[in-house]
C-alpha cells in the first residue's frame, strides 16, 4: 500500500462550495426567521386578546358585585327611613 497524498481542495473549489452552500441555506434561514417572527407576533396578539377577555370578565364581575352591594345598602337605608319610630321616649 502506498500512501497517496490527499487532495487538498483549492481555494477556488472551497469558494464555489461556500457560495453554493450559502445559496441553498440562506433562503431557508430567512423563511425560518420570518416564520419565527410571525409566530411571535401571532402568539402575542392572541395572548393580548385572551388577556383582554379575562380582564373584561373580571371587571364585569366586579361591577356587578358593586351594583349588588349598592342596591343592598340602598334597600337597608330605605327600610330604616320607612320604619316608624315606635320609641316614645324621645
Amino acid at each position: 500500500m502506498s500512501l497517496q497524498p490527499q487532495k487538498i481542495p483549492t481555494l477556488e473549489k472551497q469558494k464555489d462550495f461556500l457560495q453554493h452552500d450559502i445559496a441553498i441555506t440562506l433562503p431557508f434561514l430567512f423563511t425560518r426567521l420570518i416564520s419565527i417572527v410571525a409566530g411571535y407576533i401571532v402568539h402575542s396578539m392572541l395572548e393580548l386578546i385572551f388577556l383582554n377577555i379575562i380582564l373584561f370578565s373580571i371587571a364585569k364581575m366586579i361591577i356587578k358585585a358593586l351594583q349588588r352591594g349598592y342596591l343592598i345598602v340602598c334597600q337597608k337605608i330605605e327600610q330604616k327611613n320607612v320604619q316608624p319610630n315606635l320609641d316614645d321616649t324621645s
